[in-house]
């Protein structure tokens, strides 16, 4: 089974795009168009990826916003 990774969006201000602060405390500072994640939405994990188009969304579910409760698969790869 593989471990899933749980955290909050934020807006980093440095690299102008959303990151993860991970439960554990670990830090992604930059998240990248095409990235896979679940977002926790109406009481249950929905998969979808980031995306840009004058703002940065994602697909499936909307605008991304600091605090969405987010979980990834392998956190390395983003």
């Amino acid at each position: 089974m593989i471990k899933k990774k749980k955290g909050l969006l934020f807006w980093c201000t440095q690299q102008q795009r959303y990151g993860i602060q991970y439960d554990d405390g670990e830090v992604n500072y930059g998240l990248h168009c095409g990235a896979a994640l679940e977002v926790f939405s109406d009481g249950r994990w929905v998969q979808t990826h980031v995306t840009y188009d004058d703002e940065w969304y994602l697909t499936g579910i909307g605008p991304m916003r600091d605090g969405m409760f987010v979980r990834v698969s392998d956190p390395c790869l983003y």
